[in-house]
């Protein structure tokens, strides 16, 4: 992937990486959705657009810019890939799997990636 794709490191842009939970589904599963916006409230609106079934969660993190965001969003897709959907934009997830430890897990990898202590924000 070229700099220009995945933003500019030296930016002082911030941009989010963003987690729609998607309400159960047959009571076994979750559909999640991982992503990055500049504008995570405004994203999340056109996802629920598009999404049939409706939206319970909105969870964001907050990071310096496009760049970092980009990092800890793949490094996330790769960890996960298991459980991609065809579409390969959505997870399931088995309900079992409790969105606290999704959302500790993802905190962990920004806190990583940036040396930082990011805070989970619910929309």
């Amino acid at each position: 992937m070229s700099k220009g794709e995945i933003g500019d490191i030296n930016s002082r842009r911030p941009c989010a990486l963003y987690m729609v939970v998607t309400s159960r589904i047959l009571g076994t599963l979750y559909f999640i959705k991982i992503g990055i916006a500049s504008n995570p409230k405004q994203r999340i609106s056109t996802v629920q657009t598009g999404c049939p079934i409706d939206i319970d969660k909105t969870i964001y993190w907050q990071c310096p810019n496009k760049f970092y965001s980009h990092i800890v969003e793949k490094s996330i897709h790769e960890e996960f890939s298991k459980h991609f959907t065809r579409c390969r934009e959505w997870f399931h997830i088995p309900i079992h799997v409790p969105i606290r430890q999704l959302t500790n897990y993802i905190t962990m990898n920004i806190n990583n990636e940036l040396g930082g202590r990011p805070h989970a924000r619910f929309l």
